[in-house]
């Protein structure tokens, strides 16, 4: 049990750029096949938790987890500033000492908000407000823990929880929530869209988030098909069938699907007067933060994209135009992904869509493997570089991380995809495998 915990520590920080970790995760809820993730008794507000259901993810995941415990995996575990520790002191350690102290949150969102790029002035706004919301839910999370088996006290600290959260983080999201409501800029706007929204419903209604709507950012950030599709499902929800379609028509044109990475945000914040131990913290921290946005609501679209909807004319040509945005102007590999799956429900040529399907393979080697490595230790050094890997390629998407992996490697991308389908069909054989021998026993 041990071994495994520190083996899941190590991996959560050496995939701290993978985001294709959630992949597997969002298809499955498209498809209504993936079971719900687990998380701590009370979700921490800035972070996404979830299992990956890709057997080429998981098959990297537990390769690389593997290879990082290969070192002093028995008896010690090296920590910046510490040397090598006991495993057990060090899986407290871990568990424990990656939340970033008060006192540097503060000197990090500080010099955000004294930035003068608008969207830097936002995110330490963000970053306080999730924080603040992260400690108030390790200090639930230490009451619920005290109340042991008692099922009154559970419900109790449960009922509690949402207001204490709230009290905690309302101040900050209140801040950049006002600031996004007077500003004309779209990263702006779009980071007090997500802090109002990513929560829960009764923070959306409360204090300056009331201020924040959908079709303000769509206004500010009319070229995007982010906010076009949040405005598709929102539209789909109340019954607005031509509200809908108006925003799936504006969404299939858009010159782009993205959202602002947060950690090239605050690059300039993080490039100087932190410890290794610090920046690390803080680009977890970030991360996390990134990690807990919600994407958009992409079940609108391809409900709107229904075989049967595909019938009419008008709808198809709309399909198809939003299909080949998403494989071509998306950033993510969920976008790749649906992307193909509508290309599929339009019967796109099998020439075609067997080149989507390799370069899919590919990109998703590429981008497990692109993961910066701690190379067995929590050493200040291999922190560094790790952090520092991180930080450099923030500018750039997922996608573009994973083509600039491929660029650089000097082998084709047929070689990248024949290693990817190899590397999935071994995964899915030993997946088989180990269900038939469960099932055995």
């Amino acid at each position: 049990m041990l071994k495994q915990t520190l083996k899941q520590m190590r991996w959560a920080l050496v995939a701290m750029a993978c985001a294709a970790a959630l992949v597997g995760v969002l298809v499955g809820r498209l498809t209504g096949s993936s079971p719900e993730p687990k998380g701590v008794a009370v979700d921490l507000p800035v972070a996404a938790t979830g299992r990956v259901e890709d057997p080429l993810v998981q098959a990297a995941s537990a390769a690389s987890a593997a290879a990082a415990m290969a070192a002093h995996d028995d008896e010690e575990i090296e920590i910046c500033g510490l040397g090598f520790v006991p495993a057990d002191e060090a899986a407290r350690i871990l568990q424990n000492g990656f939340a970033p102290a008060p006192e540097v949150v503060a000197r990090v969102s500080g010099a955000l908000q004294a930035s003068a790029a608008p969207p830097a002035r936002a995110l330490g706004m963000w970053l306080t407000a999730a924080a603040a919301a992260e400690r108030a839910t390790a200090a639930v999370n230490v009451q619920l823990a005290r109340c042991g088996d008692d099922k009154a006290c559970i419900e109790s600290q449960q009922n509690a929880a949402f207001s204490t959260i709230h009290q905690a983080r309302q101040p900050g999201i209140d801040a950049l929530a006002r600031e996004a409501a007077d500003s004309e800029n779209s990263a702006v706007y779009a980071m007090a869209f997500q802090a109002c929204s990513t929560y829960d419903s009764r923070v959306s209604a409360a204090g300056n988030c009331q201020l924040i709507n959908l079709e303000r950012w769509a206004q500010l950030d009319s070229d995007n098909a982010v906010p076009w599709t949040y405005l598709a499902s929102a539209a789909l929800s109340r019954n607005d069938a031509a509200g809908a379609s108006e925003a799936l028509y504006r969404a299939s044109i858009a010159g782009s699907s993205r959202q602002d990475s947060l950690l090239a945000i605050a690059r300039p914040a993080l490039a100087s007067g932190l410890s290794d131990v610090e920046r690390t913290q803080i680009a977890t921290e970030l991360i996390g933060l990134s990690a807990g946005r919600a994407l958009p609501p992409f079940d609108a679209p391809m409900k709107m994209c229904s075989d049967e909807a595909l019938r009419d004319g008008n709808r198809r040509q709309t399909c198809e135009a939003y299909a080949s945005m998403l494989l071509d102007k998306g950033t993510t590999f969920i976008e790749q992904r649906l992307g193909i799956r509508l290309g599929e429900r339009l019967r796109w040529p099998a020439e075609r869509l067997d080149a989507l399907r390799q370069e899919r393979d590919a990109l998703a080697l590429a981008m497990v493997q692109n993961g910066p490595s701690l190379n067995g230790s929590f050493s200040c050094e291999a922190q560094k570089r790790a952090v520092d890997a991180v930080i450099r390629t923030a500018p750039l998407d997922e996608l573009g991380r994973a083509r600039a992996t491929i660029a650089a490697s000097g082998k084709s991308l047929d070689e990248w995809a024949r290693l990817g389908r190899e590397r999935h069909d071994a995964a899915a054989a030993a997946a088989s495998a180990a269900a038939e021998a469960s099932a055995v026993h």
